[in-house]
């Protein structure tokens, strides 16, 4: 699930810097098999996430699935669930 987009370096100019692809709330919902509103709970909490506005959110897959392995009590990611 989770997209690289390449993305030029900004010294060489080379496409060697591949940058994650952003994910919503609804995306980062079914890849952790979550409802939306526990997302909500879960940036409460710490859940890693970028605010662009007062209310557009996305988020980092790969910062979120190790947010949440940290964060056990709040995100139980059994080891079945990968991207």
């Amino acid at each position: 699930m989770k997209k690289l987009l390449a993305l030029p370096d900004p010294v060489t100019g080379d496409k060697l810097a591949a940058t994650p692809m952003l994910l919503d709330k609804r995306q980062v919902a079914a890849l952790l098999q979550f409802s939306p509103r526990h997302i909500d709970n879960l940036v409460k909490q710490g859940c890693p996430c970028l605010r662009f506005g007062t209310r557009r959110t996305r988020f980092e897959a790969s910062e979120v699935l190790d947010w949440c392995k940290l964060n056990s009590a709040w995100c139980s990611v059994p080891s079945n669930r990968t991207m």
